[in-house]
C-alpha cells in the first residue's frame, strides 16, 4: 500500500517538475520569444483595457500627455500610462499551449469568460490584434492569453495581471492644479483668518495686498511647491448636490491666473474620520477629497511670506524725520 502511494507522489511530482520546466523555467534561458503585442511605447495613440472594474480608454494628447476618455473624461496621470504601455510592450510569449482548441476547452484556460481584455491602437492608425487574458497556470504566476484573430492558447508572464486589474482613478491625473510655474502671473487667497495678493510682473513676484512689498524668491518657491502639493486622495464624480460638501461657502479660496487664464479652488467641508476636506476647481465638475495637511502647508507659507515681506518692509522704511 505504501508503495502504491509512494508511486503516486513520484508521478505527480514528476508532472509538476515538468510542467515548471516546459512552462516556467525554460523563460529564463534568454530564448528570443514573440511579443504578445508588437509596438513601442513611443508608438501608442490609444489603450483599451476592459476588466471586471469597467471599461478604459487612454488616448494621447498632441502635447504628448495622456487623457481619460471612457468610462469618464479626465486628465490621465502620465507616469500611470507610461507604467501600463511599458509592461505591455515588453510582455513576452513564453509559450503554445494548445493550438486552435475546441471552444469547449477554452474554459479550461478561463478564456471562455477572459479576465481582462485589451487592446492597443498605434499613432499609424493600426490597431493591434485584441488580446484576451484567462486564468492563473496551476503553478507558478503565468497566464493563458489569447489572441482575438487567432485562436491558440498561450502562456504569458504573470506581471501583466497587477496592471491589467487596475481601475479607472488608477490612471487619474491627481494633481488638482495643473501648475506651470513659468506662466503663472497671480496668486490670491482669501480665508477666514487670511487675505492676501500676490502679482508677477517680468520675472518678479510681489505682494499686492494687503499691502504692496517684495518677496523672497525662495518663499515664492516654497509656495509653489505647496500648490503641486495639492493632490486627490479620492474623487467625487458628478455630485448632485454641492452644498452637501460645503462648497457653496467655501471656508478657503484660492485664485491662480496663468496664461491669461484664471482657475479658481475652493476648499469645503472637512471629511469626516478621514483627515481630508473636500474640494472643487472652476475648470473642472469633479469634486476632489484633498489631505488636510497639504492644504494647512499651502495657508501657512502663504501666511509666512507675507509675514517676511511686511517684516522686510518694515525694516528697511528710513525712520520718521523729528
Amino acid at each position: 500500500m505504501r508503495s502504491g502511494k509512494t508511486l503516486a507522489l513520484a508521478v505527480i511530482f514528476v508532472a509538476l517538475a515538468a510542467y515548471v520546466y516546459f512552462f516556467e523555467w525554460r523563460k529564463e534561458t534568454g530564448e528570443r520569444r514573440e511579443k504578445l503585442l508588437n509596438f513601442s511605447p513611443e508608438e501608442a495613440a490609444v489603450v483599451e483595457l476592459k476588466n471586471p472594474a469597467g471599461e478604459i480608454r487612454l488616448e494621447r494628447e498632441n502635447a504628448g500627455g495622456w487623457k481619460l476618455t471612457a468610462p469618464l473624461k479626465a486628465r490621465a496621470d502620465r507616469a500611470a500610462v507610461q507604467s501600463l504601455l511599458e509592461t505591455l510592450s515588453a510582455a513576452e510569449v513564453a509559450r503554445t499551449v494548445v493550438a486552435d482548441p475546441p471552444a469547449d476547452e477554452l474554459k479550461n484556460f478561463g478564456l471562455d469568460q477572459p479576465a481582462a481584455r485589451l487592446s492597443v491602437t498605434l499613432k499609424s492608425g493600426v490597431t493591434l490584434p485584441g488580446v484576451l487574458i484567462g486564468g492563473q497556470t496551476p503553478v507558478g504566476q503565468s497566464l493563458y492569453a489569447r489572441r482575438e484573430v487567432k485562436p491558440d492558447v498561450l502562456l504569458v508572464d504573470g506581471a501583466l495581471r497587477p496592471v491589467l486589474e487596475r481601475k479607472v482613478d488608477d490612471f487619474r491625473d491627481r494633481n488638482i492644479l495643473e501648475i506651470k510655474e513659468e506662466a503663472l502671473r497671480r496668486i490670491a487667497l482669501k480665508s477666514a483668518t487670511a487675505q492676501w495678493t500676490l502679482a508677477k510682473k517680468d520675472n518678479d513676484w510681489a505682494l499686492e495686498t494687503p499691502r504692496a512689498a517684495p518677496v523672497e524668491r525662495a518663499r515664492i518657491d516654497k509656495l509653489i511647491v505647496a500648490l503641486k502639493s495639492l493632490r486627490a486622495q479620492d474623487f467625487i464624480d458628478a455630485p448632485s448636490d454641492r452644498s452637501r460638501y460645503g462648497l457653496e461657502q467655501p471656508r478657503l479660496r484660492l485664485e491662480i491666473e496663468q496664461n491669461g487664464r484664471q482657475v479658481e479652488l475652493s476648499v469645503g467641508k472637512a471629511r469626516a474620520g478621514k483627515g481630508e476636506s473636500f474640494v472643487a476647481v472652476s475648470t473642472a465638475p469633479t469634486i476632489y477629497a484633498v489631505s488636510d495637511a497639504a492644504l494647512a502647508a499651502l495657508e501657512r507659507d502663504g501666511q509666512a511670506l507675507v509675514a517676511a515681506a511686511e517684516n522686510k518692509q518694515a525694516q528697511e522704511k528710513p525712520p520718521a524725520a523729528k
